[in-house]
This record gives C-alpha cells, sequence and structure tokens, in this order.
C-alpha cells in the first residue's frame, strides 16, 4: 500500500498506520475536471514508485474511477486516460487495467439455461463457480456470481429471494417480507488493457482474487488487493468519525 507520510510503498499493516494517523483525504482533489487531474498525477507519481518492471497489473472500481480517469468510462473505455499511462511512457512497464463494479448497477442473474432444479423445474439452477461471459459486449467483460452466504446457509427465509418475488410470496409466509433477502452476488469484469496479455487470463485472475479473502472464509466482491483498499477507507476513523454537538450559544452574549 502506498503510504502519502512515506512517500513510498509500505507493507500493507505498516502503511494502514501511517494512513489512519493522518487525515483521510485531501480537498485539493476531485472528481471535476481540475481536482481530477490532481488525483490522476497522485497515482501516476505513487506507481512510477514501485521497485518493478515487466507487468502491472491494476485492478480499479468501475463507480468510483471512472469519472477520474476518461479511459474507465463506459462511452471511452480502454481509450488513453488509464491508470499507468506514464509507465508505458516510460518504458517502464506493460500495464494491464482491469475495471470491476460489485454496485447495484450490475444486472441481477436471474436466468441460467444449463440447469434445473429437480425439485422445481420451473425454477433455474443457481449459477456455478464459473465466469459467464457476457456477449455482445465491444471490451471482453465477464460476470462472476454466486448466492451470498446467507442464501447458501438455508437458515429460514434466506432462499426466499430465488424462491419467490415479493408478489408471490404465499400468505403463510408473510412474516419474511420484513426480512432481508438474499440471492445472488455478483461482479463484473471488464478488461480495459490487456498489458499484452489474454483477455480471459486476466479475467480467471480477477476472479481467483475474490476467492482469496484476506480475512474470512468465503469469497469477497473485489478482488483482494481492491477489497484491501476499500477496507482502508471504510475503516478509517475519519470515515464515521461523529460530529461534536452544536456549542450551547453564549447566553451573556446573546
Amino acid at each position: 500500500m502506498y503510504s502519502d507520510q512515506r512517500g513510498e510503498w509500505l507493507p500493507y499493516a505498516d502503511a494502514l498506520v501511517t494512513y489512519y494517523a493522518g487525515e483521510i483525504g485531501s480537498t485539493e482533489q476531485g472528481r471535476d475536471a481540475e481536482r481530477a487531474v490532481l488525483v490522476r498525477d497522485y497515482v501516476e507519481e505513487a506507481l512510477a514508485q514501485l521497485d518493478q518492471t515487466g507487468l502491472v497489473i491494476v485492478f480499479t472500481a468501475t463507480e468510483a474511477c471512472r469519472s477520474i480517469w476518461p479511459g474507465l468510462s463506459n462511452k471511452r473505455l480502454g481509450e488513453s486516460g488509464l491508470p499507468g499511462d506514464s509507465l508505458i511512457r516510460a518504458g517502464k512497464a506493460s500495464v494491464a487495467v482491469i475495471r470491476c463494479n460489485n454496485t447495484a448497477a450490475v444486472p441481477q442473474v436471474v436466468y441460467r439455461t444449463e440447469g434445473r432444479r429437480p425439485d422445481d423445474p420451473d425454477q433455474p439452477a443457481m449459477p456455478g463457480v464459473r465466469l459467464y461471459h457476457l456477449p455482445d459486449t465491444t471490451h471482453p467483460s465477464w460476470l462472476l456470481a454466486q448466492a451470498s452466504r446467507v442464501h447458501r446457509s438455508g437458515q429460514f427465509g434466506a432462499r426466499a429471494g430465488s424462491q419467490y418475488t415479493r408478489w408471490t410470496l404465499p400468505a403463510d409466509s408473510a412474516g419474511l417480507m420484513a426480512k432481508d433477502w438474499h440471492a445472488i452476488t455478483a461482479i463484473e469484469i471488464t478488461v480495459a488493457r490487456t498489458g499484452g496479455l489474454n483477455h480471459l487470463a486476466l479475467a480467471a485472475l480477477t476472479a481467483r482474487l475474490c476467492h482469496q479473502a484476506p480475512s474470512w472464509d468465503d469469497r469477497i466482491r473485489l478482488p483482494a488487493p481492491l477489497h484491501l483498499a476499500v477496507k482502508a477507507d471504510d475503516d478509517h476513523p475519519d470515515r464515521n468519525q461523529e460530529k461534536p454537538p452544536p456549542e450551547e450559544p453564549n447566553q451573556a452574549a446573546s
């Protein structure tokens, strides 16, 4: 992880200590046209300090990054304006860029043609542990989907979301309406730049890194390096710091 305070790449735990001791971000950087340039420059400066040549693979979060890098937007995907451009221009490394989306914008998996449940022929089978290629896309994209852990647990009501809709729920199960419905989690994997590698190899690498959770025994919804980057921000003390209550007015002054 890159450390702002130290100005170098450090082991993840060491970088977290220095990161959490400071502020979560800078108001000088942002998503408008002028400040997005500063974000891109900051990332390129950090990548330039990597002690690595040959191949660098950059994982990006779709929603967080496509407004910063033009080459990660839907209309200009894969064009100039991608993380790692400076490494390529300097001839230091080949750079592959993978866009990962696990937000509500990813289509929900609702149909699988190669299987049916034996006990319910009208219900499609759940996705297998595999990558599903999305057809008719300009840039190769895949969907990695699986039932959520709660859904797979089999506890009461956990599978209501894959057996019913909220309009077909039987009257004797009406109590489930107030509970969270679990079904399928999904991540869309799109290769914006190959760095000379095969598209499918990069997608498979991304999927495997989703199955290498750093801190629990199930799959995570982003590849491990990107998951750790997101968690660093989510767990920063400034993220959930409560604002102090407003001061009481000075009665004497009023």
